[in-house]
């Protein structure tokens, strides 16, 4: 009988399924208008590959896919309120990141949660009022969420990378 081994992927590779899913989920909605139901769910995959990506790249190229992942989403058609919040909602991110640079703060869960819920907050507020049709609390409520568990699913996988 043979054996398969079966190995995880790289950071890298993780980190460009996940922004492909980003890219995926703005096809769906803003080109193709296929309504997403759940207020803050695109924090999820933004907070999760800006933290990945952290992990794997240097500051320069992790400063060039916070940049480019907007201009993309804006290529593809964005029809939000204010395009040039979408670098905002990626860029601050990154650079909260960068400015820690190789400390061990960096490493630790909390500071995963704490880029999350910026991510997710930055989102919510990067948002028209009238996008979703929830209560407010409930957008804001799923920003967060969205953006923690983003944060926590990345510090998950950082973490089993450097145990190994």
């Amino acid at each position: 009988m043979r054996e398969i081994a079966i190995r995880a992927g790289t950071r890298p590779h993780v980190a460009v399924i996940l922004g492909a899913a980003v890219v995926l989920t703005v096809l769906l909605e803003s080109v193709l208008n296929v309504p997403m139901k759940l207020p803050g769910h695109r924090a999820l995959p933004g907070a999760f590959t800006i933290l990945l990506f952290a992990a794997a790249l240097r500051p320069m190229p992790l400063l060039l896919f916070a940049a480019a992942v907007p201009t993309i989403i804006l290529l593809l058609g964005y029809r939000g309120p204010a395009p040039w919040q979408l670098y905002v909602v990626w860029l601050v991110p990154a650079a909260l990141v960068l400015l820690a640079g190789e400390r061990r703060l960096r490493r630790s869960v909390i500071f995963f949660l704490v880029v999350g819920l910026l991510f997710g907050l930055l989102r919510y507020f990067s948002m028209a009022p009238g996008f979703h049709r929830a209560p407010e609390i409930i957008r804001v409520g799923g920003h967060v969420l969205f953006g923690l568990a983003g944060g926590l699913g990345a510090w998950a996988i950082t973490r089993e990378r450097r145990q190994q």
